[in-house]
């Protein structure tokens, strides 16, 4: 199964004080909260999860059950059922496994591989397969009441006749990406797979693309053909300068590790695992927003946002001598702690339909 994530790897950062420029800074208050799931059993992959409030599940990535996806009440933290996404070349089964899942219309989940979409019901059941005309991406969504995937230059659907769409001025042909002179078909193609999330409402799909050097971009391709730009706020809550020890080179901005999503009160949500920004929610009709600033005596994956607080997964962490340092090993695969803690205000306004009665914090 591909999982491309940077955390598995050992290392040293820097950071220097400075003043953070962002309208409003939050934190997650992990004094206070509760804990929906606490076992040494559980290894959580915070890169592939979906949250489904209206029935109270968590469908998540566990290396218990690395062939499929399993589902957690979010009331009592009871394990529920493993819905199987088997790697093979079957009916409901992935070549190249499992990739990405995200929560369907109907109460169940779409999962799709690098080609393939499977659908299942709320149970597990296969309701259908898709295999859009496009190139491999490993992202999924529901819009509209049907799968999409992020495409080069838009998004491609599955139509009501199961027939693929375009929505956005896609760009690529079919499996073949639309490349000029001097352009790297190859780099084209790992960015869509590796640096390309989606998100999905009732009537646009939210195309964010992570970068190695500054912030992401997020695209917006409305149903009706519109075609619009959310701004990533470009600086850090933590307000510090940040290099990474062993090469001076500054370190890569928090939304290249982050996922886009959304809230209940309908703002963008782009949340990842950096330490020092978790990520930031932004109103997309305002332009203001809120950055979550990270915790390094915390660390936590901030995976979804619901009124005023934040469910957020814990994973394990390892301190290894390193020279005549420390340095801090997160694993992104082992997650064994799933928790709802509050979100507090640190400082600046509160931005305009964006947490509005969140306390400050002590």
């Amino acid at each position: 199964m591909l999982r491309l994530s940077p955390l598995g790897a050992l290392v040293l950062i820097a950071v220097a004080d400075g003043t953070a420029l962002s309208q409003e800074i939050v934190g997650i208050d992990t004094e206070a909260g509760r804990t929906i799931v606490d076992d040494e059993w559980r290894s959580m992959f915070y890169g592939t999860t979906a949250v489904d409030w209206n029935r109270g599940v968590l469908y998540v990535d566990d290396q218990e059950e690395p062939e499929g996806i399993m589902v957690f009440s979010l009331e009592t933290g009871e394990w529920i059922r493993t819905i199987p996404t088997l790697r093979g070349d079957g009916p409901g089964e992935f070549s190249q496994g499992r990739q990405d899942i995200a929560l369907a219309h109907h109460g169940g989940i779409y999962a799709s591989g690098l080609l393939r979409v499977v659908e299942f019901d709320s149970l597990g059941t296969v309701l259908d397969t898709w295999t859009p005309l496009r190139p491999p991406t490993r992202e999924v969504c529901d819009f509209a009441g049907t799968p999409a995937v992020p495409a080069q230059g838009g998004v491609i659907r599955r139509g009501p006749e199961g027939v693929s769409e375009q929505v956005g001025p896609v760009r690529s042909r079919g499996v073949t990406v639309d490349a000029g002179p001097g352009d790297d078909i190859a780099e084209i193609v790992r960015q869509l797979v590796g640096g390309t999330y989606i998100f999905c409402s009732e009537t646009a799909a939210y195309v964010m693309t992570t970068f190695d050097e500054g912030p992401a971009t997020v695209e917006v391709f409305g149903l009706d053909g519109t075609v619009s730009t959310i701004v990533v706020p470009p600086e850090r809550a933590s307000g510090r300068e940040c290099t990474v020890q062993e090469t001076g080179r500054p370190c890569r901005h928090w939304s290249s590790r982050a996922r886009i999503g959304r809230d209940d009160q309908g703002n963008v949500t782009i949340l990842g695992s950096d330490p020092s920004t978790h990520g930031a929610i932004i109103n997309p009709e305002a332009g203001c927003y809120a950055l979550i600033r990270g915790d390094r005596d915390h660390r936590m994956y901030a995976i979804a946002i619901r009124a005023d607080s934040a469910l957020v997964l814990h994973p394990r962490i390892q301190q290894i001598p390193y020279g005549d340092q420390v340095a801090t090993r997160v694993e992104p695969n082992s997650a064994y702690k799933v928790s709802m803690l509050p979100i507090r205000r640190i400082s600046g306004e509160p931005c305009q339909g964006v947490l509005p009665d969140v306390p400050p914090a002590n």
